[in-house]
């Protein structure tokens, strides 16, 4: 099993956190300490997007994680997407019913460029910075 290293990447509309690893019960203090979920993103953001695909193995304590992570969202005034899970992954949340809580995007640039257009004229400007 490989560690579960998580990286958040500079942007302007969102807040993007980056998987890399196996997504287990033992991941769960290093996501819920990146921030308080249910006070919001900062900095406006309304905006969470994980980014998945680096992630090799998701258990079902991982997947509990994500969800905890999202339904914080309600509370936090921000909307949870998802990119890059492998099919299998994807059709679980699927299969679930775990899409009333994230939307399910095939990469990071298609979920930004959704962002984008949903922000309006100024928010072109603003971009994912690597």
């Amino acid at each position: 099993m490989e560690s579960l290293a998580v990286r958040v990447v500079p942007s302007d509309i969102a807040l993007v956190v980056e998987l890399k690893g196996d997504l287990l019960q033992q991941s769960e203090s290093a996501l819920m300490k990146l921030r308080s979920w249910r006070h919001g993103l900062g900095g406006g953001k309304r905006a969470l997007v994980i980014c998945a695909d680096g992630v090799r193995h998701m258990s079902a304590a991982g997947l509990t994680v994500l969800i905890r992570m999202a339904q914080a969202g309600e509370e936090g005034d921000y909307q949870t997407f998802v990119c890059g899970l492998i099919p299998a992954y994807r059709r679980l949340f699927e299969v679930m019913g775990l899409t009333r809580f994230v939307m399910l995007y095939p990469d990071t640039h298609v979920v930004m460029q959704r962002l984008l257009m949903s922000s309006g004229p100024a928010a072109g400007q603003a971009s994912l910075s690597s």
